[in-house]
């Protein structure tokens, strides 16, 4: 399937969703009825009165409760936000394909300047892990 998708100032970009990725997760949401109940069927994804969805506001404290309950320290540095997922499927694209041209594709970016922020976050990340095996191992 193709999915159309609305970034900034309501540029439109194109993904691609294998038919069977895309059916399992409509599958598991529809089969969710609490949360159905509240949208009486007519919603798959419901905009509040806010700027903010209600989706957004949930995830965000879905994201921020598994912060809390991990013992990760500092973890507001990586905010609570849908944002948060932006970054970690960059990271994990540039981390299969060390492809940073494929990656800020996938991203929608016009420049390769803005995908290299994100490049410079996943080579952090991979810098603290290897400190945590270093400390480890020396112990």
């Amino acid at each position: 399937y193709i999915l159309l998708i609305k970034g900034k100032n309501n540029k439109e970009r194109k993904a691609f969703i294998k038919r069977e990725m895309l059916e399992k997760s409509l599958d598991e949401w529809l089969g969710d009825s609490k949360r159905l109940s509240s949208f009486n069927g007519r919603f798959i994804f419901k905009k509040s009165l806010s700027s903010y969805t209600q989706k957004h506001c949930s995830i965000s404290n879905f994201v921020l409760k598994i912060f809390m309950l991990s013992g990760i320290e500092n973890f507001k540095q990586y905010g609570t936000g849908l944002h948060l997922f932006r970054h970690s499927f960059a990271t994990l694209v540039y981390a299969e394909s060390r492809d940073i041209v494929l990656t800020s594709r996938a991203l929608g970016h016009q420049s390769l300047s803005s995908t290299k922020i994100y490049i410079h976050t996943a080579q952090e990340y991979n810098k603290q892990v290897a400190s945590i095996f270093d400390n480890l191992l020396s112990e």
